[in-house]
């Protein structure tokens, strides 16, 4: 686990702040999730690299589980400086979360994931895929044919007051 962003992690573990963290800004407000149903999900998956087997960790993961059945899983990523390619770490995250159900007998769950920024700065960093594969050359009629994924950024310390309203925990 990094040390720049520790604290933060640790802010995040508390199933009342995630919740409301993902109720204030993926949510838009809306109560979506409740602290108790909010449980621990793993932060580690797996990949296979050129000669071996690699682990990669998220920062925080959590369910959502209604009536004893995973319904969801968030995944955020806390950074305190953006990457040009934070998009492709999302995949990852996802993608790893997604292989995990690969091969369960239980539902198939949707997976979210979002990045917190406590910068205080913004950035302009690919917020898609296609923007990023955009820039690296690829032509539009190759993308047609890519899945995009979407990276959802929030920049804490430049939340407008709007949306800091929208807090009832200690966040």
């Amino acid at each position: 686990m990094g040390e720049k962003d520790i604290l933060e992690k640790n802010l995040m573990s508390y199933a009342d702040v995630f919740a409301d963290c993902e109720n204030a800004l993926a949510y838009g407000g809306r109560k979506r999730l409740k602290a108790e149903e909010v449980h621990p999900a793993p932060t580690e998956s797996f990949y296979r690299g050129k000669d071996k087997v690699h682990s990669q960790f998220s920062d925080v993961s959590a369910y959502l589980v209604e009536n004893g059945e995973i319904r969801l899983q968030y995944i955020i990523g806390n950074e305190t400086a953006l990457e040009g390619r934070q998009v492709l770490r999302k995949a990852s995250y996802q993608g790893g979360a997604y292989r995990a159900q690969l091969e369960s007998e239980k539902p198939v769950y949707p997976v979210i994931g979002m990045v917190i920024d406590w910068s205080r700065k913004g950035t302009r960093i690919p917020k898609s895929l296609h923007e990023l594969l955009r820039r690296e050359g690829a032509s539009q009629e190759d993308l047609e044919l890519v899945d995009d994924v979407k990276l959802a950024v929030y920049h804490m310390n430049n939340l407008s007051a709007e949306i800091r309203e929208r807090f009832t925990s200690e966040m």
